[in-house]
């Protein structure tokens, strides 16, 4: 991702977290964490709380990422999410991430 995130902390109720947060995370620590990751948790909402996800066609991209980081696994070819079967591709551009190493001591909002 090319845009440097603003960084804060979050929001939580009072006494939520029971001493201050010691460091903010760095974004490029971040991004290689998931870059490199086979697991992780996303989850987009509408404004309204409804969950919302857009299509994306990126196929190519996709099929040499998955062959990089899941070779000889799945390797799926990039006509894969394409059609009405396609496998569920989706694609998310994040207004606001949470991340930590060690909740709460360095929990992190990136707002981009």
């Amino acid at each position: 991702m090319s845009t440097q995130p603003s960084v804060d902390l979050p929001e939580f109720p009072p006494g939520y977290i029971p001493g201050p947060v010691n460091r903010h995370l760095r974004w490029n620590e971040v991004e290689g964490h998931l870059a490199e990751s086979l697991h992780y948790w996303l989850s987009t909402t509408r404004p309204d709380g409804r969950p919302h996800v857009v299509r994306g066609e990126l196929g190519e991209r996709l099929s040499a990422e998955y062959a990089r980081k899941y070779s000889p696994a799945y390797t799926p070819g990039p006509d894969s999410w394409s059609g009405p079967h396609a496998g569920g591709l989706r694609m998310m551009r994040p207004i606001k991430a949470l991340a930590w190493t060690s909740f709460p001591s360095d929990v992190t909002r990136f707002t981009f």
